[in-house]
């Protein structure tokens, strides 16, 4: 090696080196924006499974009526109705749920046929109530014919047959109105 030449041999080896390096780091990178992606896709099997899951509406200790059974029943008895309308895959019905489960709001609703439907399994039932726009969970008090009852709306029609989640007087002031009327 001659005395001149070793400068640029040694500036190829550093150059080779960084490049080296370099694609290394890009290939890292490639490395972990694959495993990003296989990450997202594993998160979103798992959310959708969770999301499918049936909602538990305390059927237990609630006796729930699909929505025709339930019509006879209210016809049958003279009792009102509460009708439900929900989807597995909304998290505000998951929340609202939890309600029915509480010993107070499980009390109130013994006064009423109870009449559950899931939106998505009968579009046709959640469409005919969908006076004011479509969306869950709606609660929705018939009278004993099956009729709604009317007076108990606001003659506002947005999210009339919404009854707020942030806390579960809401939804005891709903059915003691409902039984009063």
């Amino acid at each position: 090696m001659t005395r001149n030449s070793w400068p640029c041999s040694f500036l190829a080896i550093l150059a080779n080196y960084y490049l080296a390096r370099y694609l290394g780091v890009i290939f890292l990178l490639e490395i972990l924006v694959k495993i990003k992606i296989l990450f997202c896709i594993i998160l979103m099997l798992t959310l959708s499974v969770k999301a499918n899951e049936s909602i538990n509406w305390n059927n237990e200790t609630l006796n729930w009526f699909s929505y025709e059974d339930g019509l006879k029943e209210m016809k049958k008895t003279g009792k009102k109705g509460i009708l439900l309308i929900y989807a597995d895959w909304c998290s505000t019905c998951k929340n609202y749920s939890t309600y029915f489960k509480d010993d107070v709001v499980i009390d109130k609703l013994s006064e009423f046929i109870l009449i559950k439907t899931n939106h998505d399994q009968e579009p046709s039932i959640s469409e005919k109530y969908s006076f004011d726009t479509k969306y869950v969970p709606k609660t929705i008090a018939l009278e004993s014919d099956g009729l709604l009852s009317k007076l108990l709306y606001p003659k506002t029609k947005d999210f009339m047959f919404y009854i707020p989640i942030e806390g579960k007087h809401h939804l005891i002031n709903f059915l003691k109105s409902a039984q009063k009327i």
